[in-house]
C-alpha cells in the first residue's frame, strides 16, 4: 500500500464519533426473534442468578403454590412489604434450587475424577473434588452463587419484618387524650362554682359569718 493510502486518526478529532458509528454497526449481537431468545436463555442456564424464577424445567404451578403459602404465613400490607416478600419468595426458589442441584455436581466433579482416576474409590474421589484444582474450582464457583443467595435471602426476610414490625407499632400506638369539655366543677348547689372567687365584704361592715 502506497504512503498517501494511509490515514491517520488521532484522539479527539472529529472523526471518532464516525469511527465508533462504524464499530457498533458492525457488532454480533442478536439482530433475529431466534438470536434474541437464544441470548435470553443463556441466562438461565444453571438458574441461580436468571432474573427469570421459574425455569422452563420447573413446574409454574409448584411455584405458585410454594408462594401462595409463604404469603398466607407472611401477609404482607402495603407496596414496600411485598416487594420485599417477593424478593424473599424468589430467594428461597432459587435456594431450594441449589439444595436440588448440589447433589448432581458432585456426582458429575467424581465422575470427571473417576474418569483419571479409575482405581480409586468413591469416597476417596469424593475427597479428591475437593483437592483438585479443577472440581474445586467448579465448586467454588457453585458455592459463590449459593452464598449471594443466602445473603440476598436473608436481606429481604430483614426488611420484610422490619416493615411489618414498623406498621404494627403503628397501628397500636395509643390515641391522644381528649381535653374535658369544662374546667370548672360544681361540686355543690351552690350558685357560685367553687373555682369562682366570692364576693367582697363592703368597707365598713363585720360579716357574721
Amino acid at each position: 500500500m502506497a504512503k498517501s493510502e494511509w490515514k491517520i486518526i488521532r484522539a479527539g478529532t472529529s472523526a471518532r464519533p464516525e469511527t465508533n458509528r462504524i464499530n457498533a454497526q458492525a457488532s454480533t449481537g442478536p439482530r433475529t426473534p431466534e438470536g434474541k431468545q437464544s441470548s435470553l436463555a443463556n441466562a438461565t442456564i444453571h438458574g441461580l442468578t436468571s432474573t427469570r424464577t421459574v425455569l422452563a424445567s420447573e413446574d409454574p404451578k409448584e411455584f405458585q403454590q410454594f408462594r401462595h403459602q409463604l404469603e398466607r404465613e407472611f401477609a404482607p400490607v402495603g407496596f414496600r412489604e411485598r416487594v420485599a416478600f417477593e424478593e424473599y419468595v424468589n430467594n428461597l426458589w432459587r435456594l431450594r434450587r441449589c439444595r436440588r442441584i448440589e447433589p448432581g455436581i458432585l456426582d458429575a466433579c467424581m465422575q470427571s475424577v473417576l474418569e483419571e482416576n479409575p482405581g480409586l474409590e468413591l469416597d476417596e474421589a469424593l475427597a479428591r473434588v475437593f483437592v483438585d484444582d479443577k472440581q474445586a474450582k467448579k465448586l467454588r464457583l457453585f458455592l459463590r452463587y449459593q452464598t449471594a443467595i443466602e445473603r440476598a435471602l436473608q436481606r429481604a426476610l430483614t426488611d420484610l419484618k422490619k416493615l411489618q414490625r414498623a406498621r404494627k407499632n403503628s397501628d397500636t400506638a395509643a390515641p391522644p387524650l381528649k381535653q374535658p369539655a369544662s374546667e370548672f366543677i360544681v361540686l355543690s348547689s351552690d350558685p357560685c362554682p367553687i373555682s369562682a372567687p366570692r364576693p367582697q365584704e363592703a368597707d365598713g361592715f363585720v360579716s357574721k359569718l
